[in-house]
């Protein structure tokens, strides 16, 4: 399949469909870049919660430990 065709089949879909086959692109492309370890990428989501900067997991459980005493 080449760049052409992927095009063409794009442009067939509806504006919504068009924006979630970007969506998609996005989130395939965020899946290749490499993270380090033991860190949670920026962007993703845990429930209502948002990430907005690198946090390792050790960062994650001091945070949850320290709103546990309050």
């Amino acid at each position: 399949m080449n760049a052409i065709s992927v095009l063409h089949s794009l442009e067939q879909l509806s504006p919504d469909a068009q924006q979630q086959v970007l969506d998609f692109i996005e989130f395939i492309k965020s899946r290749q870049t490499a993270t380090p370890a033991n860190t949670v990428p920026t962007g993703y989501g845990f429930g209502t919660i948002r990430v907005t900067k690198q946090v390792s997991l050790q960062q994650m459980d001091e945070a949850i430990e320290q709103g546990a005493g309050q």
